[in-house]
């Protein structure tokens, strides 16, 4: 198997899990959120790193602004992340 993607920190601990428990052999594994274990373990993982406060952030400002009657139509936010390669 060339690699494999998961979408949760959770997940990717528990693929890891079953990739070892069944020796399969694994080019690369990736995964949303960064964790600092992805760096200790074999094969290391790979990470689309959020900025989670800012997420929150953002999150908590758009609830506020449509509690308020501010926001007339849909609101987009976008908040940049960064792949850590490993």
């Amino acid at each position: 198997m060339d690699g494999v993607f998961f979408a949760t920190n959770s997940l990717a601990i528990a693929g890891l899990k079953s990739i070892q428990q069944y020796g399969l052999s694994i080019c690369g594994i990736a995964s949303f959120d960064d964790n600092p274990v992805f760096e200790l373990v074999s094969p290391a993982v790979s990470a689309v790193a959020q900025n989670v406060s800012e997420i929150g952030c953002q999150a908590v400002a758009v609830l506020v602004n449509e509690i308020k009657g501010l926001n007339k139509s849909l609101v987009q936010v976008t908040v940049p992340c960064e792949f850590i390669n490993r």
